[in-house]
């Protein structure tokens, strides 16, 4: 379930990423694309994955 979410919020931070690129910047499709997908890619896919969807929950057992 918290994959989902994850997913969701990248292709619209992808989407609006690229759309601002293009109109604002004016810069071809192509490497817009390219340029908001590496950085959210990196910087915000692999950062929460890691972080929040597939940590791993330690037992209370193991604690004590």
């Amino acid at each position: 379930m918290k994959f989902i979410p994850v997913c969701l919020a990248s292709i619209a931070m992808k989407a609006t990423g690229t759309y601002w690129l293009v109109q604002a910047v004016s810069l071809d499709y192509r490497i817009s694309r390219l340029a908001v997908d590496a950085i959210i890619s990196f910087a915000f896919n692999y950062q929460i994955q890691k972080q929040w969807v597939f940590k791993k929950v330690r037992s209370l057992e193991k604690k004590f």
